[in-house]
């Protein structure tokens, strides 16, 4: 039996994987000034469980609050951006070239190269949900083979 303190945590992560979903998606862009009236409206919930899920996105930067003037999507560092693409290039091609040596790819070549076609299919059609999931995809199958390259190796 679930007591009010787990439902209302339980509520809290909804909100919470809601608006993690709707920022990471960009269906609620940069600067975006977010409701808590409306959010607890559209959840059927009191004002509080809508408050924790923000000060969640709050510690992870997906969201600000500002004083006397609300919550609102954090604008996008593109410093930072370019720091942390640069970071991710660089391990995805030690990844990629750690597998390529080790002849593990082999078998996910022909998986990649389906996803990377779909890929630019979904940007012809300018469905950058299906894109993005995509992208998320074929990054899964190399970082999921890197793991087992490096665990291999430690062996």
């Amino acid at each position: 039996m679930i007591n009010s303190k787990q439902a209302a945590s339980n509520l809290t992560q909804s909100i919470y994987q809601h608006l993690w979903h709707e920022v990471s998606y960009l269906h609620l862009m940069p600067g975006k000034k977010l409701s808590e009236v409306k959010l607890a409206q559209e959840f059927q919930c009191s004002r509080i469980p809508v408050r924790e899920a923000i000060h969640l996105l709050v510690a992870e930067d997906a969201l600000e609050v500002r004083p006397q003037r609300g919550s609102f999507v954090t604008l996008i560092n593109l410093e930072q951006l370019a720091q942390i693409r640069y970071l991710r290039e660089a391990l995805e091609y030690k990844v990629m070239m750690d597998g390529f040596r080790a002849g593990s790819l082999n078998s996910v070549v022909p998986l990649m190269e389906y996803l990377v076609s779909q890929q630019k299919d979904a940007l012809l059609k300018q469905d950058y949900e299906s894109a993005f999931q995509l992208d998320i995809e074929f990054h899964n199958l190399f970082y999921a083979d890197g793991k087992r390259i490096c665990l291999g190796a430690h062996r």
